[in-house]
């Protein structure tokens, strides 16, 4: 469940979902956010074929996909959201 996204974007801040090809909990992620996405609250990217992607796995030392994430105009990440059914 995703709340706040509307004002987030507002502030100039990004919600992306970070994710990777053959990957079934990113494919899961995908299904359950779908409503947000085809909305336009959540970009998702993939860390496989993005380097914004890649490099914002990077800076948030994340191991696995999917993961959700707040980043700021300066393309930093500013948090790390639960993805929850």
């Amino acid at each position: 469940k995703i709340t706040g996204g509307r004002s987030t974007m507002k502030k100039g801040m990004r919600v992306v979902l970070l994710t990777t090809e053959k990957c079934p909990p990113c494919n899961g992620a995908k299904d359950a956010l779908k409503r947000y996405i085809e909305h336009g609250e959540i970009e998702v990217l993939d860390v496989q074929k993005s380097d914004e992607a890649a490099d914002l796995a990077l800076k948030g030392q994340f191991k696995s996909m999917p993961q959700l994430v707040i980043v700021s105009k300066a393309g930093e990440i500013f948090a790390q959201l639960p993805i929850e059914e």
